[in-house]
């Protein structure tokens, strides 16, 4: 391999990349310099924001559900021992 060729491929692949993107970018209908970086930015706080508190209602909701599952759990377990109990004559006091 010669020198000049050596020295050339850099250059080659740096303008293929170019290309590349280009292409990709013109397929999309994007202009990368009409992009104002505040608004990127402002948007991009806004979708995480909500992101996070759909996702804190989702827990939330998740929360309730385990809750009362286990209250009513605790609350049939209960029922059933004492139920028991009154079923085998023991005096049971509530």
């Amino acid at each position: 391999m010669n020198l000049n060729m050596m020295l050339e491929s850099p250059k080659m692949l740096l303008n293929f990349q170019k290309k590349a993107y280009d292409s990709w970018v013109a397929n999309f209908g994007f202009n990368p310099n009409s992009v104002n970086p505040f608004d990127w930015a402002e948007k991009t706080l806004t979708l995480q924001q909500d992101l996070i508190q759909e996702s804190l209602k989702e827990t939330l909701k998740a929360q309730e559900v385990i809750s009362q599952t286990a209250i009513l759990t605790q609350q049939q377990l209960w029922d059933n021992y004492f139920g028991t109990l009154q079923k085998m004559g023991i005096e049971v006091i509530r």
